[in-house]
């Protein structure tokens, strides 16, 4: 019986310590942020150890640092510098990161993996959660290298944290962990579900043997655990009222599905989605029928039934300070961690940021810093979407349709990012943060990696 393997073997055996470091990291991140984040930063610096020269070949490394640059000079000119340099915290570290990464991560076999990783860490994060939200789990719990603060029935209450700070960035991280184990289900099913059901279906019908007893024992534990993550991430998801998370959640799931040309779940997702919008926003006749039968749960969460919100907390408000703030220092910004003191003198209410990870980049280090961030991460994302589309793929791994559903899966998440980030910033959380820096990593590394398994394989042919 073939067994699953504690940690997957790296194609460059110089890498392997570096590897088995990262994926140590990911287990642990969400549960202990401190022993992840260590593990990965660990994982970064082995692999600046032994590919120093590819990682500072890179065009897109060398990008970055001049960003990082960019950043650190804008920075000196804020309005509180001690705040703007404290700031960088969040941006420059992992930068660093990322392009040592890039360079760790090379075939999409390795992007799979670290979805299983992602998705077998999610199931007591989920369980946690419901824990503080049905069973009234408490907190704050610190055990040495854990730090939760875990508040009964949920922060904000009655919204699902677990071992979050906010339910908005517990939504964050299951917006990518739950699309990664969607994409984990469909691979099951292509690779290794569906061709044993056409094996043994005559022998069903015959009633010789069953599919099912057939199954390997290895095939069962996985097909368990991703049944448990999914339903523990989406019902976690539900409740943590984040309607960031079910956006882009939601998007991510209809791109899977268009991709994989599943045309029912686009037309069930299509219909699902028209019934809650138009209870929570069509005319009145048509309002009513469609609250008679969407549950109230979703369509008064969009409309924000029953809160009455001061003029100051509302995001439209935020952006617009934050429009006013980048068009008054457009070249440097006012600072990283500036925004919230700034918007408190003008509205008397603290947001320590606008709720849009674009705008506070704009007015807190300026339009070029904010243009140059997007430049370098389109740039990444195009060559993904480029590298979909090779045909010599075919020769450069083993799976040409797995390999790219792979890579797929990945810009779908990290996509979901950027769309949530567009009404939320998360990134404050170190968790969040190098989540996504992890995704960008993948699309990068592979898209690097093929390249230069492609440029290998025309090198050895015959002339």
């Amino acid at each position: 019986m073939k067994r699953l393997a504690i940690c997957q073997v790296h194609p460059d055996r110089r890498l392997q310590t570096a590897w088995n470091a990262l994926q140590f990291g990911v287990v642990c991140l969400p549960l202990s942020p401190l022993v992840g984040a260590i593990a990965v930063l660990l994982a970064a610096s082995l692999t600046a150890t032994q590919a120093w020269a590819s990682i500072v070949r890179r065009p897109i490394n060398r990008a970055l640092a001049l960003l990082g640059i960019w950043f650190a000079i804008a920075a000196s000119f804020a309005l509180d510098t001690a705040d703007a340099f404290i700031g960088l915290l969040n941006f420059l570290p992992f930068f660093a990161v990322f392009t040592c990464l890039s360079a760790l991560i090379q075939q999409p076999k390795q992007l799979r993996r670290l979805a299983w990783l992602f998705a077998i860490a999610s199931i007591p994060v989920s369980l946690i959660g419901c824990g503080q939200l049905f069973w009234g789990w408490s907190g704050p719990i610190r055990l040495g290298i854990i730090d939760w603060p875990l508040v009964a029935g949920g922060l904000p209450p009655d919204r699902m944290a677990a071992v979050f700070a906010h339910a908005n960035v517990f939504a964050s991280y299951l917006t990518v962990v739950f699309i990664l184990t969607v994409s984990l289900w469909l691979d099951l099913w292509q690779q290794e579900v569906h061709p044993r059901l056409q094996r043994f279906w005559s022998r069903v019908i015959l009633r010789k043997s069953s599919v099912w007893t057939n199954l390997p024992k290895t095939l069962w534990l996985k097909l368990s655990l991703l049944s448990l993550a999914l339903l523990g991430n989406g019902i976690a998801l539900v409740f943590t009222h984040s309607r960031n998370g079910w956006i882009a959640t939601a998007l991510g799931c209809l791109a899977l599905a268009i991709y994989h040309r599943w045309y029912w779940i686009v037309a069930s997702m299509a219909a699902l989605v028209s019934a809650v919008l138009g209870a929570a926003f069509s005319p009145a006749p048509i309002k009513g029928s469609l609250r008679a039968i969407v549950p109230a749960f979703f369509w008064a969460r969009l409309i924000d039934r029953d809160f009455d919100r001061p003029v100051g907390t509302l995001r439209i408000t935020q952006w617009q300070f934050a429009g006013s703030l980048s068009q008054q220092r457009p070249l440097f910004g006012w600072g990283l961690r500036n925004f919230g003191p700034l918007y408190e003198q003008q509205t008397a209410v603290w947001m320590s940021h606008p709720h849009n990870l674009f705008l506070m980049l704009a007015a807190e280090t300026g339009i070029p810093a904010v243009l140059g961030l997007c430049g370098i991460v389109s740039w990444i994302l195009t060559q993904g979407v480029l590298c979909l589309r090779q045909s010599n793929w075919a020769t450069t791994f083993n799976d040409l349709k797995r390999d790219r559903q792979w890579l797929f899966a990945y810009l779908v998440a990290f996509g979901a990012t950027v769309v949530f980030n567009l009404m939320d910033i998360t990134l404050f959380d170190l968790r969040i943060n190098l989540m996504g820096w992890l995704l960008l990593a993948g699309i990068a590394g592979t898209v690097s990696g093929s390249r230069e398994l492609s440029v290998e394989g025309t090198r050895s042919q015959p002339s």
